[in-house]
């Protein structure tokens, strides 16, 4: 069986301008692009403090009006509502990622106090940045799913060049994780730790070697990939998160690449289920997978070294 978590980062920010505003029209997009949809998503809703100075509170996705038909229709579809945590901070009126924990813990608290009453159960940080501190804090939060892993990826930041309020941006470092659900150590959110480690499970989205496997790219990118997940979930149950922005889909191009990319998967000679975090995550654990990547972690090395000769990673 292979089980499929679509994935979304809802972000309505515009970058574009010094000054952050709000940018409804990528949220109606991915609105339209999800009625046509027969199959589950997850949708992360941004809050953090650049959506408290853009739009005037951390839970405006989650509780404003102008997006309260976008949250019907997942009430309706049976979608799951996560939450999606940028560590922005504004600095001279440029805004950057920042990796203090310091700097961007109140802002971490407050999103989280406005949201909690929702019932979050999964979570994803923006650029995908991970620590031990931000760990621990969604740990002690309660959270059960943290979506942010990007396996054996790493990057030092840059400053874009063609969005106006953005500073430095974009650092990240999962060199070493699993590349399937784990329970991170207290000590290394990258390693796994079943035994000692907290209690929130990372689920790792899928990569290849070099990049992030996204809906909205073209399917001749990925496709050797997904031929090489049918030859696993022959065998066993395999869980792969794959994600996308909502501003991506703003190009008609990147529509057109998510149908292709969905019906291709539908289409693969295999058991295919598409889920939730939470549901993929329950269906997964029934199967074993919580034996399965807890035997797993004994032989890490030589499971690494098989993923990597058939360049690919995903969730087992």
């Amino acid at each position: 069986m292979l089980i499929i978590c679509p994935v979304w980062h809802v972000e309505p920010v515009t970058w574009f301008e010094k000054e952050l505003k709000p940018d409804v029209s990528n949220m109606l997009i991915l609105e339209e692009v999800l009625r046509t949809s027969d199959i589950k998503h997850t949708l992360l809703m941004q809050a953090d403090y650049s959506i408290y100075r853009s739009h005037g509170a951390y839970d405006a996705l989650f509780k404003h009006q102008q997006y309260s038909g976008f949250r019907k229709l997942a009430s309706q579809r049976g979608y799951e509502l996560g939450w999606h945590f940028h560590t922005f901070v504004n600095e001279r009126n440029l805004w950057r990622q920042s990796i203090d924990f310091s700097e961007f813990s109140d802002y971490i608290n407050a999103a989280y106090e406005s949201i909690k009453d929702i019932g979050i159960n999964s979570v994803s940080t923006g650029w995908c940045f991970g620590s031990n501190e931000i760990t621990k804090r969604f740990n002690e939060f309660g959270i059960r799913y943290d979506c942010s892993p990007i396996p054996g990826l790493k990057n030092r930041g840059y400053v874009p060049q063609n969005y106006g309020a953005l500073g430095y941006t974009n650092i990240y470092d999962w060199i070493g994780a699993p590349d399937f659900p784990y329970h991170p150590s207290k000590w290394d959110y990258r390693k796994n730790d079943p035994i000692n480690g907290y209690s929130i499970t990372m689920v790792p989205a899928l990569t290849n070697e070099s990049r992030v496997v996204v809906m909205h790219e073209r399917l001749s990118w990925y496709k050797n990939i997904f031929q090489q997940l049918v030859d696993l979930a022959s065998e066993q149950v395999v869980l792969v998160q794959l994600y996308s922005h909502s501003y991506d889909l703003k190009m008609q191009e990147k529509r057109n690449n998510y149908f292709t990319t969905i019906d291709y998967l539908k289409k693969l000679p295999v058991d295919v289920k598409f889920e939730t975090i939470s549901s993929g995550m329950n269906i997964w654990r029934k199967s074993g997978g919580e034996v399965t990547y807890a035997h797993r972690s004994k032989n890490y090395v030589s499971a690494e070294n098989i993923f990597n000769s058939m360049k690919i990673r995903c969730g087992l």
